[in-house]
């Protein structure tokens, strides 16, 4: 194998590295948002059931199937765009 052919090889494998990495990271990054959404529509739903008020339940529970609707949105776009099962 000649100095070039070795060089493009070991330039190529790092390129592909850099980008499996930034992947990695991209992923990790969209999880944690949909954790976060997750996270949002359990307190929200937890409202509904706690307060008494008819407006505010009406308003928590709007907001909630808001981040539920979210979630199924960023959920879709990380298993068709990314090829990974969201996180539970």
């Amino acid at each position: 194998m000649s100095s070039n052919t070795a060089t493009g090889s070991l330039a190529s494998n790092a390129a592909s590295d850099e980008a499996a990495a930034l992947r990695r990271r991209a992923v990790e990054k969209v999880q944690l948002v949909l954790s976060t959404l997750r996270d949002s529509y359990d307190g929200y739903k937890q409202c509904v059931t706690d307060t008494k008020d008819t407006t505010m339940r009406l308003l928590f529970d709007k907001i909630a199937l808001s981040r539920q609707d979210l979630i199924a949105q960023l959920a879709n776009a990380i298993r068709v765009d990314l090829g990974v099962e969201p996180y539970v």
